[in-house]
């Protein structure tokens, strides 16, 4: 199964409903974190992520929600502008 990024914006056809989801390759590329930090985020409660995964099965793909890196990045900016 092969998986890239996806919006539902065209579905929809509403660009304020588009919802985003990368696999872990982009995630590094796009927002410069390992896969390591990737997925101790996601551990954490952090980020949003979906794995699919077929039945039967044993490696899934994961998936990341870019709204919620994006998020999870400004966060800090918010954190340095009250500093």
């Amino acid at each position: 199964m092969e998986v890239h990024s996806t919006s539902l914006s065209g579905i929809w056809g509403d660009s304020e409903s588009q919802v985003e989801w990368i696999r872990v390759p982009d995630a590094v590329r796009r927002f410069g974190l390992s896969r390591t930090k990737l997925y101790q985020l996601a551990g954490d409660g952090r980020l949003r992520t979906v794995s699919l995964r077929d039945e039967g099965m044993t490696k899934a793909t994961r998936l990341f929600h870019v709204e919620s890196l994006r998020n999870f990045i400004e966060s800090f900016e918010r954190k340095g502008e009250e500093s």
